[in-house]
């Protein structure tokens, strides 16, 4: 399962942090995430850390636009 929450300022910058439930038998994720967000009129902008053992931990990045 996965679980996750959302703290907003303003509804203008946000912080996340996730749990996912990590199978017994693949160690190579921690369970936990977390990152951080900005909006600001139309335009935003997303930002996750993902930890990984076996790969490196790793960064997503997203700009996004509503029209």
């Amino acid at each position: 399962f996965h679980t996750g929450m959302e703290f907003s300022y303003r509804k203008i910058a946000f912080l996340r942090a996730g749990f996912k439930k990590v199978c017994e038998w693949d160690d190579d994720f921690s369970p936990f995430t977390f990152g951080a967000g900005l909006k600001l009129g139309n335009f935003g902008f997303d930002w996750a850390f993902i930890p990984s053992q076996r790969l490196g931990d790793s960064q997503e990045f997203s700009l996004w636009f509503v029209f």
